[in-house]
């Protein structure tokens, strides 16, 4: 299993805020089963009337209990309350797996959850969904008054667990944020300017003008006219837009960037300040005074800031006001400031009530010779949803109460889309989500105004990494008509707007380009209603519920032989669109389960954006139009030989005694009919003989033996089994009291263990107690020594599972140009460690020079990243690089088709070896699949 935000053994809950949401469950103990209780949480003041937990049997996906609700959360405190179900000794199931579904009172599945495994609905309200498991369980052994708990801050919650029950208030290490009040909003006062740079030693770079003024002032209408000194001309009018930022008594900044070399360097030359009116407010000028020629400040004469910046002056310096309000003088050059207070600068700790005094005033009489355009703003006071989204990722009137209007387009369980008539502008949206925290009144098609404070909402905190959405928050509604013609959604595809295919962001975000950059392409969209064309699935189905697609008139010829799109070192599949089940949007709507090229009809639903990628929550029903009919790998294309040995290496995801049969009998029979029973398999992922029990338990003598019984079942040799008993106990990273391994099965009647050559390449004592070493925490690799008896070939096995990508970026998140910063550990989570593993790896057989070595397993790593491309790849050879890298992939995430599992060869064996995978797992949705990586093989010829 790989993991990018969440490690492997933890389920991330999706929690908003405001959402309803299952906190807490106990269902089995030691003994007698005793407490057994589920306690829902939310906000403070919700009303519980009609709300439902209905409990489903894992066996056969039928409910067998439904709990009816009602009453109110009381505030525990923190803005959030708790209601604790109580069932009767063994009145819940004890999994393998079993499930719980939420319901709202319109029938919405809100969640639908499960232990021990995964499950798919046959009746009740989640019919046909399959749960989400929450990856921790109770045992026969867990200590009575323990439970299953969510942890870590709203918005990230973890299941953790069995730890100490807490039902009724919140759980250890579990946070809610606190309430913040709205800002107070200042008097109205006039707009000035607050810093200027125009020149620096070499090419002039970061040209910029900065406004200042209260936060309430508007800057729509107003213009920036660049003067030209040498003859009094214009030769510049910036339009502006938006609003004022980053408030300080009061007072906030808009910061005005230009290209290089745009702001002339004097001698003199100027800048007018014009209103919406066309009065010129300012007319300041450097390095002397002249008088303008044309344009709004036609003969009047500048007044000189009396500073300059020069040649010499160095880069990120500029020109400021300071001192206090009512005495502002201008300095510098210093260390700029732009979009905040200036140094030195004070606005005397309260709101003003009249403007600066300085810079001075025009005279009443200085009148434009023209007045300007009339511009296409709205009423004064009333904004379009394009102004408040602007053309950017964080809107210019964060912390402001605005008022919008516009047309109810989806509603959810704790907010609800509008939209208005457009501003005209690709580049900025013109729909919102306005965030109720409990369940909304309106309905779609109502026109409604709105008034709220603007917020950006970044899921899972600012540490995340993830973008904001804009939303409207602590709203007071007005339904102004009951329904209305909804607003024509923007066409995704043929006809309409292509997915841009490119980098997802090639500026880090300095730029905003929603023609070019997919990033910017779909925050231009945010909260808008849209029709994707035709959507073509190049992946299956995700267990959240998510397709992620190409849209009808997408580039096909990027996609693989099998229907998915695979990543290179520049795209990972930016031009995607991820269609995303939202049952509080569209509730009772049954999601299709897909494969990789099968087409569904148009999807109609609106933009949002979740822990990483935009996506679209479809508000209309759609169906599967055509399908490719996928199917898996039957059998790969070679086999053994009289010289050749056939080897595989498999991830079978957290394999223990307590999963289902059916896991281990597909398991015997892909290793025998589809893998042709190789001679020899490099497993990963297998847990010891009690699972996540946490026992003392480390052997996994009963794991390997249920695959080689069900091998011989499917007709295969009888495999002899290699555990890797150097590990400890809880010191190998995945689920808790799992203690996962990597291991071995060979055919003793074509290979035989060199006695006394089991090993690990770092000391077992050390890996287990030392944080210092590349293995702690982590999967210590399993060498051997074997000899193929055909050929009489000594060779070195080691079987290798790296750290995982926990804690990697979003792929559409802050750390841009995601592509490009794959060996950062902050962009490419645990490559650090990764790195320093396969160093050890390579420095054991750089060791060994005269042996031939066979490494292979999940490295967790693409090709083309430092731990495989370079250090395990520069003392091996690669056998994955004979694939295509069009076909290079063993394992789907997001919708991206991707190789982490690797086989590396000694150079001298590379040339007549040869690599498949076999595509059994990572195309396909299973509510209980025997592994979310595909399995590969390779055959080594000895001879």
């Amino acid at each position: 299993m790989i993991s990018y935000w969440w490690v492997t053994w933890i389920a991330l809950a999706i929690v908003a805020r405001g959402q309803i949401f299952i906190n807490e469950i106990h269902y089995e103990n030691s003994g007698a089963d005793q407490g057994e209780a589920i306690e829902v949480a939310g906000p403070a003041g919700e009303n519980l009337t009609g709300w439902s937990v209905v409990l489903y049997n894992g066996r056969d996906g039928k409910t067998y209990q439904t709990s009816t609700l009602s009453g109110v959360l009381l505030d525990s405190g923190n803005g959030y309350g708790f209601h604790v179900i109580s069932y009767p000794t063994n009145g819940i199931q004890n999994g393998a797996p079993d499930g719980v579904a939420l319901v709202s009172p319109s029938g919405a599945v809100i969640e639908f959850l499960s232990y021990e495994g995964s499950l798919q609905a046959t009746n009740g309200p989640a019919t046909g969904m399959i749960s989400n498991d929450i990856g921790v369980k109770e045992t026969s052994s867990t200590t009575i008054g323990y439970s299953l708990q969510l942890t870590g801050d709203l918005g990230s919650f973890m299941w953790t667990g069995p730890v100490p029950s807490s039902f009724g208030s919140s759980n250890g290490g579990q946070t809610f944020p606190t309430p913040t009040p709205s800002p107070t909003t200042p008097p109205p006062a006039t707009l000035f300017i607050n810093e200027i740079h125009y020149d620096n030693d070499g090419t002039d770079v970061g040209e910029a003008i900065e406004l200042a003024g209260t936060m309430t002032t508007s800057v729509s209408g107003w213009t920036l006219v660049l003067y030209n000194g040498a003859n009094g001309a214009v030769y510049n009018i910036v339009s502006l837009s938006g609003s004022l930022r980053n408030a300080v008594d009061g007072y906030g900044f808009l910061e005005v960037n230009f290209p290089t070399n745009a702001l002339q360097n004097g001698g003199p030359d100027g800048i007018a300040l014009v209103d919406p009116a066309g009065a010129v407010t300012e007319f300041i000028s450097y390095e002397g005074t002249f008088t303008a020629v044309g344009g709004p400040a036609d003969g009047l004469t500048s007044t000189s800031i009396s500073v300059s910046e020069t040649g010499t002056t160095p880069v990120g310096y500029s020109l400021q006001l300071t001192d206090s309000l009512g005495a502002f003088t201008w300095s510098g050059p210093i260390q700029n400031t732009f979009g905040n207070i200036n140094t030195g600068q004070s606005f005397g700790g309260s709101s003003p009530t009249t403007p600066p005094t300085t810079p001075p005033t025009p005279p009443p009489t200085a009148q434009p010779t023209s007045p300007p355009a009339p511009t296409s703003s709205p009423a004064p006071g009333l904004l379009r949803i394009g102004d408040v989204q602007g053309a950017s990722h964080t809107s210019p009137y964060v912390g402001q109460q605005v008022t919008l209007i516009g047309v109810v387009t989806a509603v959810d369980t704790n907010g609800f889309y509008i939209q208005d008539g457009g501003d005209s502008n690709l580049a900025t949206s013109d729909g919102i989500l306005v965030y109720t925290s409990t369940t909304p009144t309106v309905v779609v098609g109502n026109e409604v105004s709105v008034t709220g404070t603007v917020t950006e909402y970044i899921p899972g905190g600012a540490t995340s990494n993830n973008l904001g959405t804009t939303e409207l928050t602590s709203p007071s509604i007005t339904v102004l008509q009951g329904s209305v013609a909804l607003p024509n959604p923007v066409i995704l595809g043929t006809g309409g707007r292509l997915p841009p295919r490119s980098l997802i962001d090639d500026d880090a975000l300095t730029s905003y380009q929603p023609t070019t950059d997919p990033i910017d392409f779909f925050e231009s969209l945010e909260g808008m209603r849209v029709q994707v064309k035709a959507p073509r699935a190049v992946s299956s189905t995700s267990s959240y519920g998510e397709i992620f697609t190409l849209v009808d008139g997408a580039d096909l010829t990027t996609l693989n032989s099998r229907g998915s799109l695979t990543i290179t070192p520049t795209r990972f599949g930016s031009e995607k669109v991820q269609i995303n089940r939202d049952t509080g949007i569209l509730p009772g709507f049954t999601f299709p389960l897909v494969s990789p090229g099968d087409v569904l009809s148009d999807v109609v639903g609106v933009v949002g954006y979740s822990f990483g990628n935009y996506e679209v929550s479809p508000t209309e029903a759609f169906t599967v139009t055509s399908s490719a009919g996928l199917s898996p790998t039957s059998m790969i294309r070679f086999g053994r030989t009289s010289t050749a040995m056939l080897a595989a290496s498999m991830n079978v995801l957290n394999l223990d005694p307590t999963d289902s049969a059916t896991r281990f009998t597909e398991l015997g029979q892909t290793i025998v009919n589809v893998l042709r029973s190789p001679d020899l398999i490099f497993l990963q992922e297998v847990q010891d003989n009690d699972g996540a029990a946490n026992t003392a338990v480390t052997s996994a003598s009963i794991t390997l033996n249920m695959i080689k019984e069900a091998v011989i079942a499917a007709g295969g040799p009888s495999y002899s089994a290699i555990d890797n008993t150097f590990i400890g106990d809880d010191t190998n990273g995945g689920q808790p009291g799992g203690n996962i391994r990597v291991a071995y099965l060979y055919d003793s009647s074509r290979l035989s263990l060199v006695t006394g050559s089991l090993g690990s390449i770092v000391s077992a004592q050390d890996q287990q107690s030392n944080p210092g070493n590349p293995f702690y925490n982590s999967r210590l690799p399993l060498t051997g020594q074997f000899v193929f008896l055909p050929t009489n070939t000594v060779f070195d096995a080691v079987d290798v599972h790296f750290g995982s990508k926990g804690g990697s970026a979003p792929l559409f998140g802050q750390l841009q140009s995601f592509e490009l910063r794959q060996e950062e550990s902050s962009v490419n989570g645990g490559v650090d460690k990764r790195d320093a593993q396969a160093q050890a790896v390579a420095d054991y057989v750089s060791s060994h020079p005269n042996r031939k070595f066979i490494v292979a397993g999940d490295c967790n790593e693409f090709t083309f990243v430092s731990p495989v491309g370079s250090i395990l790849g520069g003392v091996l050879d690669l056998l994955t690089l004979k694939i295509s890298e069009k076909e290079r992939f063993s394992y789907s995430f997001q919708g991206n088709a991707q190789q982490i599992d690797h086989a590396f060869v000694s150079s001298s064996l590379y040339a007549n070896s040869s690599i498949e995978v076999a595509h059994v797992n990572s195309e396909f949705s299973s509510a209980d699949p025997m592994s979310d990586h595909d399995f590969v093989a390779f055959q080594v010829n000895f001879g």
